[in-house]
Order: structure tokens, then C-alpha cells, then sequence
């Protein structure tokens, strides 16, 4: 199960830069669900997937993950989309070349 709640100790709570992390990650995540993800499944069914597309991916759920570390590190309250950012961020796409 999925800990929603910040860490205790963290103390670097700040509104200006929770805001931006938050920002940055809803870009990663729609530049993926919109994008990515879209033109590699597509290029998958017609067999013209390219090791592009699914990296084009990875560095997408890598830059996810760097900026939901920064939604932890300065957001006293995550926002209620964390959950689908982390599972996206997390989530497996196979090889389909």
C-alpha cells in the first residue's frame, strides 16, 4: 500500500516550490498519457515501434519520478493525483520492437 503521508521529519515543506514540483509533474504526465504512450502503442500494433518510442518512455517516468520526489520533499499535502503519477511513473511497458 501506497504511504500518502509525508515523512515527519521533513522540513522543507515550501508552497512556492510544492507548487512548481506539482506543475512539472502534471507536464510529465500529460506529455506522456498524451503523447508517448499513445504513438508507441500505436506504432506497436502496426509493428513499426522503434527503440525511440519506448525510450522516449523511460525518460518520461524518469523525470516523473524526479519531480514526485520533489511533490514529497515540499508538499505538506499530496495532491490527489500523486496516486496515478506514482502508478504511471512505476508502471511496465514491454519491449515491442
Amino acid at each position: 500500500m501506497l504511504d500518502l503521508t509525508p515523512a515527519a521529519a521533513n522540513a522543507d515543506f515550501d508552497d512556492c516550490k510544492c507548487e512548481e514540483a506539482k506543475a512539472a509533474a502534471r507536464l510529465i504526465y500529460d506529455e506522456l498519457t498524451q503523447r508517448a504512450i499513445p504513438h508507441y502503442m500505436r506504432a506497436s500494433r502496426h509493428n513499426t515501434a522503434t527503440p525511440g518510442h519506448l525510450e522516449a518512455i523511460r525518460q518520461g517516468q524518469a523525470a516523473l519520478k524526479k519531480a514526485l520526489r520533489l511533490v514529497e520533499r515540499y508538499c505538506e499535502t499530496l495532491p490527489p493525483e500523486y496516486v496515478k503519477w506514482h502508478r504511471l511513473a512505476n508502471q511496465h511497458f514491454p519491449d515491442r520492437q
